[in-house]
């Protein structure tokens, strides 16, 4: 195994690295939670990109919803107002990802004084007028996911309890409405231990909100297992 291994996480983490290094880089990756942890800290601290909606095959969406529709009984909060769609990360050249690691950080560095994505999550769950949408498990499933709503054009996703996905495989949020499905941004929980995540989303959420597990990097349309589901 290569001793310069190690160096390959920012790369995977950024879905630059080079395919003749990936499979090596996988099969390491299970057995070193280094790797696992920075992989982890760079995605929390993506900066989304625009993606648009697609419009997949009827059979893969009536696939989508017919399981979201048998396995789940979702809870219905106040509706909130529909936004534009939402964005999520798109891979990018592996000659930039050096300068986009420096970006992340001087972008970091230029909002330290604004809340953190835990910071506002409290702040809205202190309000009498807090909205947020549970989303439910769609099968056996463990964990809670929740969004929150600020009354801006982003929102706050908390995880709870959530297991590990597998390796080479990703959580995937995805936003459904009529017959477009929106792939927003691919995460996983960053305390290993407690299953939890925080983070920001821009955009208010779609009719339906889904999470499935995904091949590393996320997919353009789903493909894999719904496990988590909610709608408004």
């Amino acid at each position: 195994m290569s001793p310069s291994i190690h160096d390959l996480a920012p790369l995977y983490a950024l879905r630059a690295l080079d395919p003749d290094s990936e499979p090596e880089f996988i099969e390491h990756l299970p057995t070193c939670a280094r790797c696992r942890a920075e992989i982890a800290e760079i995605r929390a601290a993506e900066v989304p990109a625009p993606n648009s909606p697609v419009s997949p095959p009827p059979e893969l969406r009536d696939a989508v919803m017919a399981r979201i529709a048998s396995e789940s009984q979702v809870a219905k909060p106040a509706a909130v107002p529909k936004r534009p769609a939402w964005r999520s990360p798109v891979p990018v050249a592996a000659a930039a990802a050096a300068v986009i690691i420096l970006v992340v950080g001087a972008f970091a560095l230029l909002r330290s004084d604004e809340p953190g994505p835990t910071e506002v999550a409290q702040k809205i769950q202190s309000r009498d007028d807090a909205v947020s949408l549970d989303l439910e498990p769609t099968g056996e499933a463990a964990g809670d996911v929740t969004l929150w709503l600020d009354g801006s054009e982003r929102t706050v996703v908390e995880v709870r309890g959530l297991a590990s996905p597998e390796p080479g495989s990703i959580y995937q949020l995805w936003f459904i409405s009529g017959e477009v499905i929106t792939p927003s941004r691919t995460f996983e929980p960053t305390d290993a231990d407690a299953g939890s995540a925080t983070f920001f989303i821009d955009g208010v959420p779609a009719e339906t909100v889904a999470i499935s597990v995904e091949p590393a990097g996320g997919s353009p349309a789903p493909t894999g297992e719904v496990v988590f589901a909610g709608s408004l």
